[in-house]
C-alpha cells in the first residue's frame, strides 16, 4: 500500500540513506547538507523538510522542499523515486503540488526529465544556464572580505541564511558599504576545489560593478558566475539552470545552491 508522509525529525534519517544510496554523491555530501538544512528550517521556520511516499512501510520517493525567506518562495530538492515505482512519480508529484497551492516555487535542475515533468504542473524556465562573466574592462572599483562576525550579521539583516563555504565582500570605495555574497561550489562532486563562487545576493548589479566582481574573483582564484543577464562578456553554463512557478528572481539566496554541500 501507498502512503504519502512529511518528511520530518523522525523519518528524516531514512531518507538520508534512501539519498545515499539513489544519489550519485558521497555520504558525506548529504550528512553535511541535510545537517545544513536542520539548522535552516529553524531558520526559516518552515513546518516540515518536505515530502516522501511509502510503500509497504519503505520509502519509494521523496522531495526536500526549503523555503526562501528571502524570495517567499518553496524551493524543490532532491527528488528521487525508486526505479520500480517511476509510474508513481505523477501521483508524488501531484500530492507534493497540492500542498503547496498558490506558493512560488522554484527548482534547480541540468535534467530535461525533471523539467518535462515539472512543466507539467506550471513550472517554466526562467533561466536557462547560469553565466561565467569574462572581465573585459579594467576595474573601477574595490573590494575586501568581511569578517565571519560581520558577515553573519549582513545576511541576517537580508533575511539570508549564512551556510558554509559562504563569504561576503564589500566595495570599499563607496560612500554608503554595498555587499555581495557568494558561495563557493565545488568544481568535482568530491566537494574539492571550491572555485566556482555563485553570486547569491548583490546589493548593485551593474554591468562595471560585475564586471569587477567577477576580476576580484580571478584575482582570488575563482570562477565568478551568476543568472544576471547583462552586457559584460559571458559563457553560459549548463550545470543549473532554473524553473519557476510565479516569481522570476536574479538571486536565490536561501535554496540547496547556497545552503547544501555543493
Amino acid at each position: 500500500m501507498y502512503r504519502f508522509s512529511e518528511i520530518n525529525d523522525k523519518n528524516l534519517r531514512e531518507v538520508k540513506f534512501f539519498l545515499i544510496e539513489n544519489f550519485n554523491r558521497p555520504r558525506i555530501f548529504w550528512e553535511k547538507s541535510i545537517l545544513s538544512f536542520i539548522n535552516y528550517k529553524s531558520f526559516s521556520n518552515q513546518k516540515n523538510f518536505g515530502y516522501c511516499y511509502y510503500f509497504n512501510d519503505k520509502i519509494i520517493a521523496s522531495i526536500f522542499l526549503i523555503f526562501d525567506t528571502f524570495n517567499q518562495a518553496y524551493s524543490l530538492s532532491s527528488m528521487y523515486v525508486d526505479e520500480q515505482h517511476r509510474s508513481k512519480t505523477i501521483s508524488f508529484v501531484n500530492k507534493v503540488f497540492s500542498n503547496l497551492k498558490n506558493e512560488c516555487i522554484l527548482d534547480f535542475t541540468a535534467t530535461d526529465k525533471a523539467k518535462k515533468l515539472f512543466n507539467y504542473f506550471g513550472l517554466r524556465e526562467i533561466h536557462e544556464s547560469v553565466y561565467i562573466k569574462v572581465p573585459t574592462k579594467f576595474p573601477k572599483n574595490k573590494f575586501f572580505k568581511v569578517t565571519e562576525d560581520e558577515s553573519l550579521k549582513i545576511c541576517k539583516n537580508k533575511n539570508i541564511f549564512y551556510a558554509d563555504n559562504m563569504r561576503v565582500i564589500s566595495e570599499s570605495n563607496s560612500d554608503q558599504n554595498s555587499y555581495f555574497v557568494y558561495k563557493d561550489i565545488s568544481i568535482t562532486k568530491s566537494n574539492m576545489l571550491r572555485k566556482i563562487s555563485l553570486l547569491i545576493y548583490a546589493d548593485k548589479v551593474d554591468s562595471n560593478i560585475i564586471n569587477d566582481l567577477s576580476i576580484y574573483c580571478w584575482m582570488n582564484g575563482k570562477i565568478h558566475i551568476d543568472f544576471i543577464k547583462d552586457q559584460n562578456f559571458k559563457i553560459k553554463l549548463s550545470r543549473f539552470s532554473v524553473l519557476s512557478k510565479q516569481l522570476s528572481p536574479s538571486f536565490h539566496g536561501n535554496s540547496e545552491l547556497s545552503i547544501f554541500d555543493f
